[in-house]
């Protein structure tokens, strides 16, 4: 029965996902006891490491520009093709970081709205208010990780901008004075790109630091189950 049961409800997921309907599948997930708690702080992982490969990749971008165009490197042609797989590696970084925040975000209202209904259904006060606080509290802290998250968000895009300028003047301007401009204008990027990187890592450290409170949360929930 337990078998039938699971293939059933990885049938359904498959399905769900297909359909990409996140409130069916959070109830096919909830059927096999994986709560919204569980799915919020798995996804604020990959929120993280997101987060992580975005400082890796543009923490070496504007060197590997640099390198790309220096002097009798490369060909004009190898040039711009090297510059076009970087841009596009930092254009995939920057994708994945907003579908992770859309589905870190995703998951957390649908928490969020029910743990409200949750709290309505009390009849006891005090239980009501313990469980509101509780809710305030959660709230308040996944705030606190996605304040910086999008600040990190934002910060990509003058730095993606100018990078794909570069690569643009590369691809209609191969040559060797295209190179050597590219290479002088980097400068003008590492003050944008230095407060992406600073902003990246605040945002990796609040996003560990909500993970932990939300992974205190769900083994006290086990532990007093």
């Amino acid at each position: 029965m337990r078998s039938v049961r699971c293939t059933a409800c990885v049938l359904m997921l498959i399905l769900v996902a297909a359909a990409g309907c996140q409130k069916a599948y959070y109830g096919a997930m909830e059927y096999v006891g994986v709560e919204k708690r569980e799915i919020l702080v798995d996804r604020s992982e990959s929120l993280r490491d997101s987060l992580y490969r975005v400082r890796t990749v543009y923490g070496m971008a504007l060197e590997r520009l640099d390198a790309i165009a220096a002097p009798n490197a490369l060909s004009p042609e190898l040039r711009y093709e090297q510059a076009q797989l970087l841009y596009d590696e930092c254009a995939d970084r920057a994708a994945e970081l907003r579908s992770d925040i859309a589905g870190t975000e995703d998951v957390a209202n649908a928490l969020f709205e029910d743990w409200i209904a949750l709290n309505r259904a009390q009849t006891s006060e005090s239980t009501r208010a313990a469980g509101q606080q509780r809710l305030d509290e959660t709230r308040e802290g996944f705030a606190a990780m996605m304040r910086p998250v999008r600040s990190a968000e934002g910060r990509i895009v003058p730095v993606l901008a100018a990078l794909e300028g570069h690569v643009r003047h590369m691809k209609l301007n191969m040559d060797d004075a295209s190179a050597a401009t590219v290479r002088s204008e980097l400068v003008r990027v590492r003050p944008d790109m230095t407060a992406l990187l600073d902003q990246s890592q605040t945002a990796i450290d609040a996003a560990n630091t909500f993970i932990h409170t939300m992974s205190r949360q769900l083994h006290r929930q086990k532990v007093g189950e």
